[in-house]
């Protein structure tokens, strides 16, 4: 390597160690990292299905789509036949029996495995006995489907759904729905690996030095760019 290569070479190596406090951490070094994988979503007779893979996770958006059952879902595939929940609505507090807990559900859509019906919460007022109507309407699946899709930004996501696997050191809390030239294929986290115990003393230690032996590859190219221009 000649001299002037080597003077090119300095100051990059010395920027990159002394940022390294910001891009080391996603490294993950020494922490778990999550195995992210994508299965097909299916829409037949307008229900939504899995067309292999039946992954555990829920999806992203859509409420009780996942293999646990919650007291909230238990309550709220009461009204997937058209009855009607009446509430005294906004005054109900979370966790106030039936109304409470649809009321504090995050996803504007249900839907259950095994029936693939997506539906959507609905809210009305009843002007002649002065309460709240809490229901579910049924709606397209297609349309649900797109509503709640993800731009695979991440490139783990974007990844697992072009290969159908992936890497990336944070889990999913859902499957995350993605909108694809076939259709629709959901990402979700499928195990972890563990490589190296965490030490998150040693990662900052190591982080450190490396701005120090940075800070004095940059000080030593710039007084050697001094020296220079001097003589």
């Amino acid at each position: 390597m000649t001299r002037s290569t080597r003077g090119l070479l300095a100051p990059v190596v010395g920027l990159a160690l002394v940022t390294a406090p910001l891009w080391a951490p996603t490294l993950n070094v020494t922490g778990p990292t999550y195995e992210y994988r994508s299965a097909e979503l299916t829409v037949e007779d307008d229900r939504i299905a899995f067309a292999d893979t039946r992954p555990a996770d829920g999806l992203d958006g859509i409420a009780c789509f996942s293999v646990g059952v919650s007291r909230r879902c238990a309550l709220a595939a009461d009204l997937t036949n058209g009855t009607t929940v009446r509430t005294d609505y906004p005054g109900v507090e979370a966790g106030s029996g039936y109304a409470g807990a649809l009321l504090t559900s995050p996803e504007a859509y249900v839907a259950f495995r095994g029936d693939g019906r997506v539906f959507e919460r609905t809210v009305g007022y009843d002007e002649t006995d002065e309460v709240w109507v809490l229901g579910l309407e049924r709606v397209d699946a297609r349309e649900a489907l797109s509503e709640v899709a993800v731009d695979p930004r991440r490139d783990a996501v974007r990844r697992a759904v072009e290969s159908e696997f992936a890497v990336a050191p944070e889990p999913l809390e859902e499957g995350l729905v993605v909108e694809t030239d076939e259709g629709f294929a959901v990402v979700y986290t499928a195990g972890t690996r563990r490589s190296l115990t965490e030490q998150p003393v040693a990662e900052r230690g190591l982080e450190a030095t490396a701005v120090v032996v940075g800070l004095a590859l940059l000080g030593r190219r710039w007084r050697e760019t001094g020296n220079g221009g001097q003589n």
